[in-house]
């Protein structure tokens, strides 16, 4: 696939504003790939959580990121007992298990890299920015 570029320049000045532009479209384009690669780690990270009442489970989240020249995208639950119901291994769970956001986190490691060149690729062609990416899930925590 090959994406084409038409660029008219009549001056330096035009010339900087056209590169600054395609440089910020591509930032965005990355930035927003980095995003939608969080809600696939976090879709498999809520099938993993132990579920005792269901409250773990409703505060997962997805924060967008928010310097597109950094992209970080921030994924966790918003609980007081996450870490530790994350972190110990010999409980047992009757739904869930433990290290249920690391694994998934792991296995979607292998490929990481081309897969957000190719899908920026893509959300570059069609003018995708950051905050064009609809989200069903909540950006932060509750209560922050």
């Amino acid at each position: 696939m090959s994406i084409g570029l038409k660029l008219v320049v009549t001056g330096a000045r035009e010339l900087d504003k056209a590169m600054g532009k395609v440089q910020g479209d591509w930032k965005n384009a990355v930035a927003a790939a980095i995003y939608q690669k969080g809600f696939a780690i976090m879709a498999d990270s809520v099938r993993e959580v132990p579920v005792d009442k269901g409250r773990l489970r409703a505060t997962h989240y997805v924060a967008p990121p928010t310097d597109i020249d950094n992209p970080v995208a921030e994924l966790g639950y918003g609980t007081d007992y996450a870490v530790p119901v994350h972190e110990i291994a010999d409980v047992h769970h009757p739904v869930g298990k433990d290290q249920f956001l690391r694994d998934p986190f792991m296995r979607h490691m292998p490929g990481y890299v081309q897969w957000i060149a190719a899908r920026a690729k893509k959300l570059f062609a069609r003018g995708t920015r950051i905050g064009g990416v609809p989200s069903e899930m909540p950006h932060r925590p509750k209560g922050t």
